[in-house]
């Protein structure tokens, strides 16, 4: 009896043990949620059209939304041309032509991000040069700031589009970047630029995750970082592409971890190499690592309804790639977590982006998560359409 009473004590301490081990938040360790009240989809429930002229392509870079404003932007980069509208009816506004060269130049058009907080407040980022420009609605140039990109050697440089916008909090410029030097380690490089708006110094936070310490994960996909902005408790969000956990981090630099993982991304991958600066040495490889493994894609933060999205961006089969490399237009599906403000997982669903979604043009607006669809501009090219997403009970 005495002896039965040991063995069942020692299984219960194991399993206390192994449930301890199974609740860590160690970042090596592979984490999935495994059981969650699946009760949440994204469902489209209406389509919104704004007037575009004959010098606008539909793919465009930086798209932003000010909800105190009620203003909807985008900067088309060939003719560095700024056009806002009206959101609530999609009524063009203006149309602000900037200069390219000279006092009031924003230089290098390509890749230029922008932000629009107010006639007198309009932010460009110069991607080629690392500049931000400080502009007004009669396209003039205020002030500009450049990135010292010898002092910042070891931080990711600033890259703005609709996914990973510039974020103003109080008097500071928040953005990411993007950082693929295979001689620097991602967890030795800091990613996240702040710029003073009041003492105009740049400042780089939030090195990346221990888990890029583990060798070489093909080209791109699995090095990106996005993020979004939380104004009811002024946190922002970050998510590492190889990580099943985000990152609440406040202004004061205060960060937790919460796991926010995917069904379909039971494990971290196995990496491409086990050597880090195997990075970018076999671009081709990495290419078919990229498509053929899954990886985390862009976090938003719906604040008409509470919730998170992070997206997962799905593999490829191998014969879906060999057909992409042939020419065939095919993407890697895309699945959206759900969670709430908590963080806890309420809902996966698919995102029909064979419908003609192009996920590059996804912003949270009044009305939801606005997706550009690129098969409704085909049937009319004077029009710049966004499917719009809203939560629903699942059925």
């Amino acid at each position: 009896m005495r002896r039965g009473l040991v063995i069942a004590f020692f299984l219960f301490v194991c399993f206390g043990l192994l449930l301890l081990r199974c609740t860590s938040s160690d970042p090596s360790m592979p984490a999935v949620a495994l059981s969650y009240p699946d009760s949440l989809t994204l469902a489209p429930v209406d389509t919104l059209f704004f007037d575009i002229d004959e010098e606008v392509g539909f793919e465009q870079h930086s798209i932003h939304y000010n909800r105190e404003l009620d203003v909807f932007s985008f900067f088309n980069e060939p003719t560095a041309t700024l056009y806002l509208y009206r959101y609530s009816t999609q009524q063009l506004l203006e149309k602000i032509k900037y200069a390219m060269e000279g006092p009031d130049g924003l230089g290098n058009t390509y890749k230029m991000g922008h932000a629009y907080f107010g006639p007198d407040s309009i932010f460009f980022y110069q991607y080629p040069k690392g500049e931000f420009i400080l502009a007004d609605r009669a396209g003039k140039v205020k002030r500009r700031w450049v990135i010292d990109r010898d002092a910042f050697a070891s931080v990711a440089p600033v890259d703005i589009r609709t996914l990973t916008p510039i974020t103003k909090i109080e008097d500071a410029l928040y953005s990411v970047g993007l950082y693929l030097d295979p001689a620097m380690r991602r967890n030795q490089i800091l990613n996240v630029t702040i710029l003073s708006l009041k003492d105009h110094v740049f400042k780089a936070v939030l090195p990346g995750p221990e888990i890029y310490h583990g060798g070489a994960w093909g080209n791109i996909m699995q090095y990106q970082l996005f993020y979004t902005y939380n104004p009811s408790s002024g946190k922002l969000v970050y998510s590492f592409a190889l990580d099943p956990y985000i990152l609440e981090m406040d202004t004061q630099g205060n960060m937790h971890r919460h796991l926010l993982s995917s069904r379909y991304l039971p494990e971290v991958p196995e990496p491409m190499s086990d050597n880090p600066l195997d990075h970018l040495k076999d671009k081709e490889r990495g290419e078919r690592y990229d498509f053929t493994h899954a990886n985390y894609h862009a976090i938003l933060y719906d604040y008409k309804h509470g919730l998170y999205y992070r997206f997962a961006s799905l593999k490829l089969s191998e014969e879906e790639y060999l057909d992409r490399k042939k020419g065939m237009k095919i993407q890697k599906p895309l699945s959206v977590i759900i969670s709430d403000e908590n963080f806890r997982k309420i809902g996966e669903t698919a995102l029909p982006i064979s419908e003609g979604l192009y996920v590059p043009m996804t912003l949270i607006t009044a009305d939801g998560m606005l997706v550009g669809n690129e098969k409704l501009h085909r049937n009319n090219e004077n029009k710049m359409p966004f499917t719009v997403f809203q939560p629903a009970a699942k059925q």
